[in-house]
């Protein structure tokens, strides 16, 4: 994460990010993205395919994390339902986590090839272990069909 961008006046990070959104930088907490991401289903079908998000989300507090431990990470996996294959080319390309009052927007990560779709959200929050917290994914078909699905109640591990 750049550092100068933290360090920024509130006025200024808005302009920023409202001309980055002008200027076609892809889509930013707008109106529209904050509606989806909180109205993202459990279950999205895909070609056919009933399609859910397993997330797993957790804090670092191991000796050498920083004093308060490292912000919230979380991986998550578009499964299937039984008997049925995830849909190939889909792009997991946003993810969303909420503690039921604030709603925050993750940095994707993409994981490693394993044939399956998944990512890792990092810099997240640094909400206390135990927090149960919804995870929303963004999830492109390879036509440009966007799809939202969310993990409801995931508990926030900690790591020692």
């Amino acid at each position: 994460m750049n550092d100068w961008i933290v360090k920024l006046p509130r006025a200024v990070l808005c302009a920023l990010v409202a001309a980055a959104g002008a200027a076609g930088a892809g889509p930013g907490p707008g109106a529209e993205v904050q509606r989806l991401v909180r109205s993202a289903p459990a279950a999205a079908v895909v070609a056919g395919h009933t399609l859910r998000l397993d997330a797993y989300a957790w804090r670092d507090f191991q000796s050498v994390s920083p004093p308060g431990g490292r912000p919230l990470r979380v991986r998550v996996q578009v499964a299937a339902a039984a008997g049925c294959a995830v849909p190939d080319g889909l792009d997991l390309d946003g993810l969303w986590v909420s503690d039921g009052s604030e709603w925050w927007e993750l940095n994707v990560e993409s994981a490693p090839p394993t044939g399956a779709v998944e990512a890792l959200g990092v810099n997240g929050p640094k909400l206390d272990p135990g927090t149960l917290v919804d995870v929303v994914a963004r999830i492109r078909e390879p036509a440009g069909t966007v799809h939202w699905i969310r993990a409801a109640a995931v508990a926030v591990q900690r790591t020692s």
